[in-house]
């Protein structure tokens, strides 16, 4: 990325108290990491509803962004006058850190309001698909990650326009979605939002008994990057589950008794459990099932893994 995002590792603390680094440097704690850019310290987190929030600020400007589990996201950025609002806090307090961003008035004194909406297809470190509208309409549309660095570090875009002052440089949008591409725990792939299969797992123990039955009925799509497993927290049931096996793409589920299931549904035998033997310091894995023919022979087909139960942890 052209603007430069740096932080420090510290433990992320579940259930199991383990230690693992992500593919970007940043301090993490639970399901929250702290990302900076340009110097601007930023929260990024997964909320109660799996979806992701992050939120930052400085002496000139607050911002906050909020993605939907289907990608369709909103951002507000506030810039203000720091003679005006020396304590910035006055400016955090509104409306409880836009848990309701139309509420927030545009008429406030001194105080410069942008709102964006966004529907993100695909957004990683490799990989961009996004478009980005205002009360006017699509502002830009992003489909190639190097015209998206090479507006991020363009202080004129016509997405926005960045105010540098005395205070620093103005939050704005093309920094929230760096700390989105460069946050480790969640990934935005085909307009499907997934999340560490980690996270979920341990949500899903940590839960109450009646929360625990109801996950444990469902499977979860998974998708597979940088080396970690990720799962869309949104179940579906085994004939979808089935369909994904078909289509050759993997899923997870809470319980081993379960993994099998999609696997025969589809007419393979299950091939398994086993686990990554060539395993890497700090990265996440999971036992799993493998798709087979009628004679037990594993069927090499693209990278579909049945996966399931808890994480396990290459310290």
């Amino acid at each position: 990325m052209i603007r430069k995002v740096m932080g420090v590792c510290l433990s992320l603390i579940i259930l199991y108290n383990f230690i693992f680094s992500t593919y970007a440097e940043e301090n993490i704690v639970d399901n929250k990491q702290i990302i900076y850019v340009d110097d601007v310290e930023f929260t990024a987190w997964i909320n109660d509803d799996y979806e992701v929030e992050i939120e930052g600020a400085n002496d000139i400007s607050t911002g906050y962004m909020r993605v939907g589990l289907d990608g369709e996201s909103e951002v507000v950025i506030i810039e203000y006058n720091i003679e005006d609002f020396g304590d910035k806090t006055e400016i955090m307090s509104i409306d409880d850190h836009y848990t309701d961003i139309s509420d927030i008035s545009e008429d406030i004194s001194d105080v410069s309001i942008k709102k964006f909406s966004l529907e993100i297809d695909t957004l990683t470190e490799e990989e961009i698909n996004l478009s980005i509208y205002d009360d006017s309409g699509l502002v830009e549309k992003f489909d190639e990650i190097d015209k998206f660095e090479d507006h991020s570090n363009d202080m004129s875009g016509r997405q926005e326009v960045v105010t540098i002052t005395a205070g620093g440089v103005a939050i704005s949008l093309s920094m929230l979605l760096e700390v989105l591409m460069s946050f480790g725990l969640a990934v935005m792939i085909g307009s499907v939002l997934y999340i560490m299969a980690s996270i979920l797992y341990n949500e899903v123990t940590a839960a109450s008994k009646k929360k625990r039955a109801k996950f444990q009925k469902f499977y979860f799509k998974a998708y597979e990057y940088k080396g970690f497993i990720y799962v869309h927290p949104k179940g579906i049931s085994l004939t979808k589950a089935i369909k994904h096996v078909k289509n050759n793409q993997s899923i997870y589920t809470i319980l081993k008794k379960m993994a099998k299931k999609p696997i025969t549904g589809a007419g393979y035998t299950a091939i398994g459990p086993e686990i990554d033997e060539h395993q890497i310091k700090g990265h996440i894995y999971f036992y799993h099932f493998h798709k087979g023919n009628s004679n037990g022979k594993r069927i090499s087909q693209g990278k579909f893994h049945s996966f399931y139960g808890r994480p396990y942890v290459v310290k």
